[in-house]
């Protein structure tokens, strides 16, 4: 079982800028949590494809330099026994960054 919760959907996402990415991955059988990065990928789908933005169930990471727009977010997580992935998606919007 995989879940996002940030950001949500329709969230906004700053070009360029850290933003906090928070999910959580599960096996099955056995319900147990899945915590290594190895097993888990953040990806951004632009015009050009996939971008990955980093691993783990939650961190911050940079928001790719996409145009304006409203862009599918995915949470990817493998359980390391059974070899089984599961996905969660959101759509959420890049926009400019200001600092």
């Amino acid at each position: 079982m995989v879940s996002i919760q940030r950001p949500g959907a329709g969230g906004r996402l700053r070009r360029g800028c850290e933003e906090v990415f928070a999910g959580t991955a599960r096996t099955r059988p056995g319900d147990r949590p899945l915590t290594d990065p190895q097993y888990t990928a953040w990806r951004l789908t632009g015009p050009d494809g996939p971008v990955v933005l980093g691993a783990g169930p939650s961190g911050g990471f940079v928001v790719p330099l996409l145009p304006d727009g409203t862009y599918p977010l995915t949470f990817t997580a493998t359980d390391p026994d059974s070899g089984l992935t599961a996905t969660a998606r959101v759509s959420v919007r890049v926009v400019g960054c200001l600092r």
